[in-house]
């Protein structure tokens, strides 16, 4: 079954005005930081300290053994003052670490490798595994493993995603433009990595700037002959790596495949940043850029935020216009409404928007009228209005059989959906209940 069908995909409005053109902004570190030891996916990491233990910057608060997993680290220097079951930002309550701030900014003794370009992949990815790097865009996928595709995998491609379509955010555009020559080198490290002669980093052609950035940085890189920057046209769809792929390289992942079952490795550009930091300076993913938007937020931006920051002190360091409606961590299509402002920004917090009544206006749901513009707009050609039915009224299980798992939730069906359903939330308890009935 070919399931990718490029068919009519609106041309969402960006609302990037006020945060892309702004350089990036230190935020200030909060007195608390709350570090859930899982931020990824894969297997939640034990706790590495215990009440009353005084860490670091970059010491090592959580930690699993297993292969799928994420090293967790201290972003403030300070004390432990409990490690509990915290809310986390992706719903539920999970095991953290909270350290009580010292402001002394203090860092561990970073673990550097001291010629790199000696380095074997193994070694590579061993640093990028200790420095817990994750994909910053996504699911969070741990990014050591990803770099390690089966022995068997012919990866000729590397594609780093530069896309960033969700309207609203702007942090991809602003690390692509101000560390280009760090992305630049991470992508080195990626080729080496998976033994790939090519690469191409895909940006929306509204972020010429960015494109022109990364073309000074390959070529200061020497990799003119290897490396090339290709703009692409403004597609929504095209920020997931599925599309992504089909888009720059024609080339189909297969249902429940990877990009390197076509010969391609992909990566966010934030996360390709941060392989180069792991490699060059044994330097942890304890920060991350959040763009910082919506009409609630006096002063929108991209901001350098410490992982463990609560979204209630994020808004009161910018400012809050006193027109809340309603708290999203991510992008408006794609993104996951708060309840409680008190969760932490997370390796995969790409945005946080404080939107009022009237960005995040909802109408009451009705019966669906089988119009079908949800199929038209899927950008894999799903039916979503028949996957709610069957995950509704019948069993998730039979979505199975609509490749329901497909569904990479990008929101285009709740976007155009006349009667209100949220499509997307049902598709996305529908694939957990599956997940767990054929565990």
């Amino acid at each position: 079954m070919k399931l990718i069908q490029r068919r009519h995909i609106p041309l969402l409005s960006a609302h990037k005005d006020h945060t892309a053109s702004g350089a990036i902004t230190p935020l200030a570190a909060p007195e608390l930081v709350v570090i859930p030891l899982r931020q990824h996916i894969g297997e939640a990491g034990e706790p590495a300290v215990a009440i009353g233990d005084r860490v670091r910057i970059g010491d090592v608060v959580g930690e699993s053994a297993a292969r799928v997993t994420a090293t967790v680290h201290a972003s403030v220097s300070g004390r432990i003052r409990d490690v509990n079951d915290y809310p986390h930002p992706l719903g539920g309550l999970v095991p953290a670490v909270v350290i009580e701030n010292d402001g002394r900014d203090e860092w561990v003794d970073l673990p550097v490798i001291s010629e790199p370009e000696h380095a074997t992949p193994d070694e590579l990815r061993s640093a990028i595994r200790r420095a817990g790097v994750v994909g910053m865009a996504g699911a969070g996928f741990p990014t050591a493993v990803k770099l390690d595709p089966p022995p068997d995998s012919d990866i000729d491609t590397v594609i780093i995603n530069v896309m960033e379509g969700e309207p609203y955010l702007s942090a991809d555009h602003r690390m692509a433009l101000e560390h280009s020559d760090e992305v630049i080198d991470g992508l080195r490290w990626i080729m080496k990595m998976v033994d790939a002669p090519h690469a191409i980093l895909a940006v929306e052609s509204d972020k010429e700037d960015a494109a022109a950035a990364l073309e000074r940085a390959v070529a200061a890189a020497g990799l003119e002959s290897r490396a090339e920057v290709r703009l692409l046209p403004r597609d929504y769809a095209a920020g997931a790596e599925k599309i992504l792929v089909e888009v720059v390289l024609g080339r189909e992942i297969p249902s429940g495949g990877f990009p390197y079952d076509v010969g391609v490795e992909s990566q966010n550009v934030s996360t390709t940043a941060a392989i180069s930091r792991a490699i060059r300076l044994g330097s942890p993913l304890v920060e991350r850029v959040v763009t910082v938007a919506g009409d609630g937020v006096e002063r929108p931006g991209n901001y350098l935020i410490r992982i463990g920051t609560s979204f209630d002190h994020v808004l009161d360091e910018v400012g809050r216009t006193g027109d809340v409606d309603r708290v999203i961590m991510g992008g408006p299509m794609m993104g996951i409404a708060q309840a409680d402002l008190a969760v932490p920004v997370i390796k995969t917090t790409t945005g946080i928007l404080a939107m009022s009544a009237e960005e995040s206006r909802q109408g009451s749901e009705v019966p669906c009228i089988h119009c079908a513009w949800c199929v038209e707009v899927c950008p894999i050609g799903l039916m979503p209005y028949l996957l709610v039915d069957l995950v509704r009224f019948l069993d998730p299980r039979d979505a199975a059989a609509y490749n329901i798992l497909d569904c990479f939730e990008c929101g285009l069906c709740d976007f155009v959906c006349p009667a209100n359903i949220p499509l997307v939330d049902v598709i996305r308890g529908g694939k957990h209940t599956l997940r767990e009935r054929t565990a």
